[in-house]
């Protein structure tokens, strides 16, 4: 069963107006508390790479607080040596409508290039990566400017809508551009591991993941903005759209017109 991230109305009194965007819905979400086994129904359990044995749960703090996360190690060089994540995403996501949520860090090459997702089965160098620079950035096209520094957890959300890519740090829009580079190529998707074929091969850290969720469909800024302030609660509400707040504030002062219509009415004899 897929869980909607969608508003609900608390109430039968008042009819609310469809949002301006299709519904995201949650296929996978992963809260690394010791398992790597989607607490959504049907969504698969995580692949692990971990050619040299290291990688596995271990206790770190995240924003403050002590947590289980999954900590990926190995080596940079040889690629071989690389370990990751894999989500097997057959029949769950849409190739190029899709959004991943994240709370991840790096521990290694801060001012070089780090993998964060490979949708290509790591047979190219494009996907979605920290640059040089310490910003997010799509490979080949675009990069932000917003700091994402080695050591330091941060939320991350990438949206695919068609050809429109966007990345989020922190809640926050870090770019948005247009290309086909994370249209899924391949299954399963790739955390972390770089490609083993072609170009730029070698551009991996170990780091620790502390939350990931995927959602078929494109998340809106207001959805992000939630997953920012709860990132570790698997289905957090959603936030209406500004039409949705319009709609149910008509219906509320419809509602108390009439009842205080209802009052007037009442004679006492």
């Amino acid at each position: 069963m897929r869980v909607k991230f969608t508003f609900t109305a608390c109430t039968a009194a008042l009819f609310v107006a469809p949002s301006a965007h299709a519904a995201a819905t949650l296929v996978g979400a992963y809260g690394f508390n010791g398992s790597l086994a989607s607490s959504v129904a049907g969504g698969p359990t995580l692949g692990v790479i971990d050619p040299t044995g290291t990688s596995g749960f271990t206790t770190d703090t995240v924003f403050g607080t002590d947590r289980t996360v999954w900590s990926f190690n190995g080596d940079n060089v040889p690629t071989s040596w690389q370990s990751g994540l894999t989500f097997d995403a057959a029949g769950l996501l849409t190739s190029n409508s899709y959004s991943v949520a994240m709370t991840l860090k790096f521990n290694e090459r801060q001012g070089g290039w780090r993998r964060i997702m490979d949708v290509t089965g790591r047979q190219t160098d494009n996907g979605f990566y920290v640059d040089p620079g310490n910003d997010l950035a799509i490979y080949p096209v675009s990069s932000s400017g917003v700091a994402f520094n080695s050591g330091e957890y941060r939320n991350i959300v990438l949206t695919v809508s068609g050809d429109t890519v966007s990345a989020y740090a922190d809640g926050g829009l870090s770019f948005s551009t247009t290309t086909n580079s994370m249209a899924i190529g391949a299954f399963p998707l790739v955390f972390f591991a770089d490609n083993v074929v072609g170009g730029g091969q070698g551009e991996w850290s170990s780091g620790s993941i502390a939350a990931l969720r995927l959602f078929d469909g494109v998340l809106s800024q207001a959805e992000i903005e939630e997953l920012n302030r709860v990132p570790f609660v698997v289905s957090p509400p959603a936030v209406p759209e500004p039409a949705t707040w319009a709609m149910m504030i008509g219906g509320l002062a419809l509602v108390g017109a009439a009842m205080r219509a209802r009052r007037a009415s009442v004679s006492f004899a």
